[in-house]
């Protein structure tokens, strides 16, 4: 990895070598040089093979512009990071065309940056054609449901695409439908990230009805979206047939106690489904119940985040029960649950339970000792209270 605080100088090292170079550039803060220099050099480098520009580099709209000329006729560039650099809109409009042009871009990194509507527009055009891109994040771009039409059309008949981050948008209910018919047809995506991006629950169940058709979507991540009971019952559904889920984000996502045990009752049937994320969903004592029943029986899930659930006491017991027979599930978190008092039924579970290795009990009201002296007491060397 060459990095360099002086652009100048680093162009001047790319032009006599002959080897794959990846250039990062997006930690350096106070990096000198022109970088127009540095966009010339890219036109017809052979070197380059990932450059990362990101974290706050805070490129102009001139220099995008450089940079999407450079796209245009670079035939080696595989990965291309801008991330968090908060670029207007006429510049990224610039970056998203090229790409029509470039054919070797495997991975595109815009988080950050004032994409827009627009500029995604000509994203899904490229994605229409492209052989080669397979990892796009657009995570707080500004885009919004015509954006995602656009993307939704593209991924309908895009072969090569396995990563979509749409994260921290707006494409609300209307883009989650666009979103869903794709999601249905489309035979390669693996992962896709929608967390805020103000879907209620009409839009959640969309997604989670595509969820029943599609056999290749292994991450899937909707936290911060108020998807409602509904949508969680539809995923639940899904997670009962060959559904190919590994991971499942519902964060933060209003689905609560009759939610989370909608979804158990396909969680207890699921074959492949191998991390949760819960956090927040405010599922209490009784959601705390409904997953403690799944422990006992599933035999994949092997991380699970119930944070800030409220469960209580009660709740916390009916997982310490389960822990006694699970024999898959490695990290668990259940800080933040108002758990207090003594944690005798979990010493005893973790004197049988040889599996877990990390289990995250911070901000209750538990003593510190008696956790610390329960990690000893497990005899499992791999396992890990805080």
């Amino acid at each position: 990895m060459i990095s360099s605080e002086s652009i100048d100088t680093i162009v001047n090292v790319l032009k006599p070598t002959k080897i794959p170079v990846k250039l990062d550039l997006g930690r350096k803060k106070n990096v000198s040089g022109n970088m127009e220099v540095l966009c010339e050099e890219l036109k017809t480098s052979n070197q380059v093979i990932e450059l990362n520009i990101g974290r706050g580099m805070k490129i102009s709209t001139k220099i995008a512009k450089k940079i999407a000329r450079a796209l245009r006729t670079n035939r080696v560039l595989k990965e291309l990071s801008l991330s968090e650099n908060n670029a207007g809109n006429e510049g990224m409009k610039s970056i998203a065309e090229a790409l029509r042009a470039n054919r070797r871009l495997e991975v595109l990194h815009l988080v950050s940056n004032q994409v827009g509507n627009e500029g995604a527009g000509f994203i899904g055009q490229a994605l229409k054609i492209s052989k080669e891109l397979r990892d796009l994040k657009l995570k707080n771009a500004n885009i919004g449901y015509d954006g995602a039409k656009v993307i939704s059309e593209a991924i309908k008949t895009n072969k090569v695409l396995t990563r979509l981050d749409l994260g921290t948008n707006n494409i609300g209910d209307s883009g989650a439908e666009v979103l869903s018919e794709a999601i249905r047809v489309n035979k390669t995506l693996k992962l896709l990230k929608l967390e805020w991006n103000n879907i209620s629950e009409e839009g959640g169940i969309f997604i989670g009805g595509a969820l029943k058709v599609n056999k290749k979507l292994a991450v899937l991540s909707l936290g911060h979206n108020s998807i409602g009971n509904e949508t969680a019952k539809i995923i639940g559904e899904a997670l009962m047939s060959s559904n190919a889920l590994l991971e499942l984000n519902l964060k933060s996502s209003d689905v609560r106690t009759e939610g989370v045990e909608s979804l158990c009752e396909g969680l207890l049937l699921s074959r492949k489904l191998i991390g949760l994320n819960l956090k927040g969903v405010r599922m209490e004592e009784r959601g705390a119940r409904a997953i403690g029943e799944v422990l006992k029986y599933n035999k994949v899930l092997k991380k699970l985040n119930l944070k800030s659930n409220n469960i209580k006491n009660t709740g916390a017991e009916y997982i310490y029960a389960a822990l006694n027979t699970n024999t898959a599930l490695e990290d668990l978190n259940l800080s933040w649950n108002n758990i207090s008092g003594d944690i005798v039924n979990l010493w005893k579970a973790l004197k049988v339970n040889k599996t877990l290795k990390n289990v995250i009990l911070s901000s209750n009201s538990l003593n510190h000792n008696e956790i610390k002296a329960a990690e000893k007491a497990s005899g499992n060397p791999n396992l890990k209270l805080t």
